[in-house]
This record gives structure tokens, C-alpha cells and sequence, in this order.
């Protein structure tokens, strides 16, 4: 099984994501920087969504992205870089607009980043220009979309790295083979798989993960009946 990596507390200053780029940072929200204002919208959002597309694990760094620098409610006709659409996605741009599009005298709108959603609420992260520096928040689904009130909802723009920050919640484990004449690993679950090679019996394995009675080692998908699990 795998877990979305919800961001649970605000990012500090020094983090890159959120630095502004003049002061060496990630982020391209210079005059506008979250930290600055006392919170801004765009600029968390723009951090937020080059953070999903890192795995810092494995040293992969997502360090720009294409977003667009203007008001928050023009982000969803302006951006021409990412999918787009009315579903929500894990890591996706929720935007809203305000007022009359293209005026930010009037209200600038406001984007999120999604974090979990069900058929009520989408969870959100995000924070407010000169208000709120960061929070978690959730907004109802109101006619079938996120609703705020004094806002039109306009769409979601889809983060292209969202697998990136799913992560295994599965204890890896070593096991030791059971089966007396050995026991074949193949290419994926399922006893049609293509066969790789075999194991031999009392030969050390390391799970992880498992599916549908099936175990994945380091060399592939074993039948898990014919591994024991060393305590």
C-alpha cells in the first residue's frame, strides 16, 4: 500500500521551496514571497507544487516549475503548461476567482494546494495574502465543486509529479525460503508472469511489499505461502 505525503505544517523560511529565488530559493514569488507578506496564496502554492515533485530520498529535486506569476483567480485561464479539469487530484492547484476576472482591485481569487479529497471536501493546505501565513483548511462540494464563499471556483491544475510523492507504508521484512525444490520469482504477481529465475530453498529474501498472496523481493514476485518470516 502506498500513502500521499500531506504536508501537516508550515514550511520555514529557509526552506527552498518557498525561498524566494533573489535570495537563493525556488521560488519565483519575489515581491509577492509568502514570508513577507505575513502569507500569500500564489507563492505557498507555487512552492507546494514543486515540492510534490521531489523525492527526497533519492536526491531527485524538483527546483522549477511553470505556474503562472500573476493573481491568483487568472492562474487557472493563464496556465498552459499542466492538464487541467474539474476532478480534484492529489497535488493539484484548486483555483478560485473574485470578483470580475483579470481585476485584482476587486479581489484577486485564491488557489490551494490539494493535499485529500472525498465526495464532501477537498483538504487543502495553503495560506492568505497578509492574513493567514499557513493552514490546513477544507472546502465543501458544493454542486458538484469546492465552494467558498464570495468565490467561483474555476478548475484544478494537475501536478505532472503526483506519484512522486506517494510513499510506501509497507514494513519490509526478511523471510527465508520454504519450498524444498525451490521457488520461482517472476516479473510481477501472478502465476502466468513471466518467470525470472528461482530461489533456493533456505535462501534469505527481503519483502516489500505484498499483493493478492504474492511477495515482492529484490529479484521479483514470489508466492508468499513459500516464504517464512524471520522474527
Amino acid at each position: 500500500m502506498k500513502k500521499w505525503q500531506a504536508r501537516t505544517k508550515a514550511p520555514t523560511k529557509n526552506d527552498l521551496y518557498y525561498l524566494r529565488s533573489d535570495k537563493g530559493g525556488y521560488n519565483k514569488f519575489t515581491s509577492y514571497n509568502m514570508f513577507e507578506n505575513g502569507g500569500n496564496c500564489t507563492s505557498y502554492a507555487y512552492g507546494r507544487f514543486m515540492e510534490v515533485g521531489s523525492i527526497k530520498a533519492k536526491g531527485i529535486i524538483q527546483k522549477t516549475c511553470k505556474l503562472p506569476l500573476n493573481n491568483a483567480e487568472d492562474w487557472f485561464s493563464s496556465c498552459k503548461d499542466y492538464e487541467k479539469g474539474q476532478t480534484p487530484k492529489h497535488g493539484a492547484v484548486a483555483c478560485w476567482s473574485q470578483g470580475k476576472k483579470w481585476l485584482g482591485a476587486d479581489g484577486a481569487g485564491h488557489v490551494a494546494i490539494v493535499e485529500n479529497f472525498d465526495k464532501n471536501y477537498i483538504y487543502v493546505t495553503e495560506s492568505g495574502y497578509k492574513s493567514v501565513l499557513w493552514r490546513t483548511a477544507k472546502y465543501p462540494i458544493v454542486n458538484g465543486k469546492p465552494f467558498i464563499l464570495g468565490y467561483t471556483f474555476e478548475g484544478f491544475i494537475y501536478n505532472p509529479w503526483e506519484e512522486n510523492n506517494w510513499v510506501s507504508d509497507f514494513e519490509e521484512y526478511k523471510a527465508t525460503v520454504v519450498a524444498t525444490s525451490g521457488l520461482n520469482y517472476r516479473k510481477d504477481a501472478g502465476e502466468k508472469k513471466e518467470k525470472l529465475g528461482a530461489y533456493n530453498f533456505g535462501e534469505m529474501v527481503t519483502v516489500t511489499e505484498e499483493k493478492d498472496g504474492w511477495a515482492k523481493t529484490e529479484k521479483g514476485w514470489v508466492t508468499l505461502k513459500y516464504l517464512k518470516k524471520i522474527v
